[in-house]
């Protein structure tokens, strides 16, 4: 009896396989056809468990093998997940306490679950006029006319022919043949073989560039954790490492150990942001053994490069969040950089986070996992002392550089320039490097002109019609937008309320601050890098090229300009309301604060120009704060770490976090209270369970849907996966129950 998945949908069911089979062919990992009601569907293989004897039996509860459907056969035109990815999914899919075909959709790129291979003929072949090149797929309706006339030896073509006569079944009749002919026997002659198509249709050449030595530090981790990786043991690796130490390097040359040992490697960042300056670094060094992977990539990009890894073509991935499912072969070492970075966690369903995943990986693999950041997260840090993970450190920048000198500045007592956005020391840091031909970058994590529009007279505020949230005005496009569900309006001309034309705004975002820096600085070249500026890969990709050539001398963005960037010319670095974070309804407000400080206070300084880092606040005396100004990481996680056991959070505590949503408010409130009810019933006298909630959650409408959340917490995971029978309950029409295990944020 064999369990099968469906990418996408909720259910499994269970099937039997026919007499006679191979249990070689219809295994773990493979993709069958089944009937499911009155379709033929495909699924792929999850579990198999014998009828009667054998090693493992039906367990309690499972349908009467009387009852049970069987396997149509194996579906050829889809690729066989390796045994570790199945194992990989069944884990998330238990520990998300989600289905296995959610995990499977996002386990698989569409294209590759949706399509079949992809083929070229080979030079040479007598398959066309001048032998020329032909692609082609599975789904090619013009495959006939291009390919069975030079392919005439074949009795292919007679039984497209008769197939065709049924209405309908052309497209289908000559995609399956082809796929089938193809892969019996065209492979096999030489006349076609798999594409290997790669990002921008480039191939790209390995340098013979010198490596650069390694400091004692460097090299005193790769010896560290090269050590575990030569034994073929499993290794969990907290990389503490400021900002520019050089742990990129570090990341490179354990890779060429996990290459030379006839391993793979797999490489995760936070953010497409940072993906092509590090996947370029590995092509420069690695060629065409890497395959990127992220959101960015088209569907036949991302498409192509899994196959390229699922073939053995290339042994290292890079990737954001979901390159944690490439089907790499027998991983020897996986990073996960930036491990702090919330990125890492999905915020739709499945709700994974990579680097739990990739360290789940690792210990599958008997790999190597690194996880490396100047800032470490308070839950790694934790494993760190409890020595779940082993602690390395490269505490100096490459060459001996200085980390930058960070001024904290408090504009209720400081001079300001122009519009009030700039304190006088900034403005003064900025106009000094500028003339000496250096650069800045200005951090501002707020998008748009101006946060808040409301009307003068009456005080009314503009708001989204479907979020519980002000508009904020983009003003080159004349727009109130939504952050959050993407609403627009015009401008209004006048209040709805009072109907008087005195409208005004409130706060500063990055458009505004880039007009401000503008009539500051005639003379500089000034780049906004927000999404509303950057919204393709390739718009980026230019941005930073054109910034990193001097055509650009000041950058202003969101967060996407404070991580991974290494401009050595930036001698300047300012953050304006830097404590703004620190009032969010998040008990990781701090944390945030304090890792994104820090992060963008390493963009300065990181050449032979020393740097300068002007921290603009209004609230005094934060530790968050302070500490990222001293580069005291350590000070920094005592206090935390001890606001967190008094508060019982993770790191010492598991959370899981239900979250009700419904069109109707009261709907959505009774089923939040009804849950909340059930939940504590289901606690009782347990010791170390909290149910806390209902309540609003501080975004309490988004999307026309009002939204309540409960939260348990509880002392260790095994006791809260009990509550998965309790929690599964009918709330009515129109209200849905959201699950997220281990929540980044609290929104």
């Amino acid at each position: 009896m064999v369990r099968v998945a469906f990418p996408g949908r909720p259910k499994v069911f269970d099937y039997l396989v026919p007499s006679g089979s191979d249990d070689r062919e219809i295994d773990l990992g493979v993709a069958v056809k089944v009937p499911l009601r009155a379709r033929t569907v495909f699924g792929y293989v999850v579990d198999r468990r014998a009828i009667d004897g054998g090693e493992s039996e039906v367990p309690s509860g499972a349908p009467d093998a009387s009852q049970l459907r069987c396997v149509l056969g194996v579906d050829h035109s889809r690729p066989r997940l390796p045994a570790e990815l199945v194992a990989l999914l069944n884990f998330a899919a238990g520990y998300y306490a989600t289905s296995l075909g959610d995990m499977l959709r996002a386990m698989l790129p569409p294209a590759v679950r949706d399509s079949a291979p992809r083929y070229r003929l080979v030079p040479g072949a007598d398959v066309g006029p001048s032998g020329q090149q032909v692609l082609f797929d599975g789904r090619d309706g013009e495959l006939r006319e291009r390919l069975l006339g030079a392919l005439g030896r074949a009795r292919v073509g007679a039984d497209v022919a008769t197939l065709a006569r049924r209405v309908g079944a052309e497209r289908r009749a000559v995609a399956t043949l082809l796929r089938q002919f193809l892969k019996a026997g065209l492979a096999v002659q030489g006349v076609a073989v798999p594409v290997n198509t790669q990002v921008n249709g480039k191939a790209v050449v390995a340098q013979d560039d010198e490596l650069p030595v390694l400091s004692p530090d460097q090299l005193a981790v790769v010896d560290a954790a090269g050590a575990s990786m030569s034994k073929g043991q499993f290794g969990a690796f907290l990389l503490e490492g400021v900002t520019g130490s050089g742990k990129t390097e570090v990341y490179m040359r354990l890779i060429e150990r996990a290459l030379v040992a006839g391993r793979t490697a797999l490489v995760l960042v936070p953010e497409i942001a940072l993906t092509p300056q590090l996947s370029g670094r590995f092509e420069a060094r690695f060629g065409d053994r890497v395959a990127t992977f992220h959101s960015g990539l088209t569907a036949a990009q991302r498409s192509a490069q899994w196959r390229r890894v699922y073939d053995g073509e290339v042994q290292i991935g890079v990737g954001a969040r979901s390159a944690v499912f490439l089907p790499l072969r027998d991983p020897g070492v996986l990073v996960v950089d930036e491990e702090h970075e919330g990125c890492f966690k999905q915020d739709e369903s499945p709700r994974y986070n990579a680097r739990d995943l990739a360290v789940f990986r690792a210990r599958q693999n008997g790999a190597v996992v690194v996880l490396g950041t100047a800032t470490p997260s308070m839950e790694s840090y934790q494993n760190a002392n409890t020595r779940r993970y082993s602690r390395l450190s490269l505490p100096n920048r490459i060459s001996g550089r200085p980390l930058p000198k960070v001024e904290l500045v408090p504009m209720a007592d400081c001079d300001v320039v122009g519009e009030g956005l700039l304190s006088e020391p900034l403005a003064s840091a900025i106009e000094g490097s500028l003339d000496r031909g250096e650069q800045v970058i200005l951090l501002l994590n707020r998008r748009g002109f101006a946060p808040y529009v409301f009307c003068r007279d009456c005080g009314d505020p503009f708001k989204c019609a479907e979020c519980a949230v002000a508009l904020t005005l983009h003003r080159g496009a004349d727009e109130l937008l939504c952050h959050y569900c993407g609403h627009s309006e015009p401008v209004p001309r006048q209040c709805a309320e009072c109907k008087t034309d005195n409208i005004g705004n409130l706060g500063v975002g990055t458009e505004r601050l880039s007009e401000e820096l503008s009539l500051l600085f005639g003379g500089a070249a000034v780049a906004r890098f927000d999404r509303d500026t950057v919204r393709r890969r390739d718009e980026l990709e230019r941005g930073l090229k054109r910034f990193r050539r001097g055509e650009t001398q000041i950058l202003v963005g969101t967060q996407m300009v404070a991580k991974g960037h290494d401009f050595p010319r930036v001698s300047t670095v300012g953050v304006l309301s830097a404590d703004s974070s620190l009032n969010l309804p998040d008990f990781r407000a701090a944390e945030k604060t304090f890792q994104l400080l820090t992060q963008v206070a390493g963009r300065a300084g990181r050449g032979d120009i020393p740097g300068r880092v002007f921290v603009q606040v209004y609230e005094r005396g934060h530790f968050a704060v302070e500490c990222a100004a001293e580069h005291d990481v350590a000070r920094f996680m005592r206090q935390e770490l001890e606001n967190r056991r008094e508060l019982f959070y993770p790191p010492f505590a598991r959370l899981w976090l239900f979250r009700l949503e419904g069109e109707d408010e009261p709907a959505a409130r009774a089923a939040a209270l009804s849950l909340a009810k059930r939940l504590r019933e289901w606690a009782g006298e347990r010791e170390g369970v909290w149910i806390l909630g209902p309540a609003p959650a501080p975004l309490k409408r988004l999307r026309r849907f009002f939204r309540f959340q409960v939260l348990v917490k509880a002392k260790n995971r095994d006791v809260l996966h009990g509550l998965l029978a309790v929690c599964q309950m009918e709330h009515g029409a129109g209200v849905r129950q959201i699950l997220d295990v281990d929540p980044v944020s609290m929104l």
